[in-house]
């Protein structure tokens, strides 16, 4: 199976990389956003994806059980295309995945939604999506709600690549201080 990607989408990979999110712990801040979702839609399926090259990195998942993919059986890699959410709301009747293996297989997923995660540069590194086993329709009050999310799991990836540098700020001064030490 054959996925779309964005025209930039070295630059895209290398601000993911830049974030160094992924493979990192389970963290309280992305459980309770997929955990929110997976309520407020009554979706049995949640998750905060990273799109890598090759896989689908799940940062946060309810429902799944699994910790990645093979990016190309991804929804999400229609997500990140643009801005606006993406919606299918039967995956059977969508010729883009009835093929599957996400919607053949054991999973059986017949429904998606997914809103892009952005980082200021205007990245989209992945996203944050509710699924069923069923279809369900979408209306503009749950796009809306789902934007609403997908806004806190923007702010959790901006406060991790925060982290990330106060991280290396931090290594940066002890290494400078370690240097003054032995000049003294």
């Amino acid at each position: 199976m054959t996925y779309p990607v964005v025209d930039d989408e070295g630059l895209r990979l290398d601000a993911l990389r830049a974030l160094q999110i992924v493979d990192t712990p389970r963290t309280a801040a992305f459980d309770t956003i997929a955990e929110l979702a997976a309520d407020i839609f009554a979706c049995p399926i949640a998750f905060i994806s990273l799109l890598e090259k090759d896989r689908q990195w799940f940062k946060a998942e309810c429902g799944l059980g699994v910790s990645e993919t093979p990016r190309s059986v991804a929804f999400c890699n229609y997500t990140v295309l643009g801005a606006d959410p993406f919606i299918v709301e039967d995956a059977l009747e969508d010729p883009r995945f009835v093929d599957s293996p996400l919607v053949t297989g054991e999973l059986g997923i017949r429904f998606y939604a997914g809103v892009p995660i952005t980082l200021g540069s205007g990245h989209r590194i992945g996203a944050l999506c509710v699924s069923d086993r069923r279809p369900h329709r979408f209306l503009a009050n749950d796009i809306e709600r789902l934007q609403q999310l997908g806004k806190l799991a923007d702010a959790a990836v901006a406060a991790h690549a925060q982290s990330v540098r106060a991280a290396a700020l931090a290594r940066d001064f002890a290494e400078q201080a370690q240097l003054l030490w032995k000049k003294s």
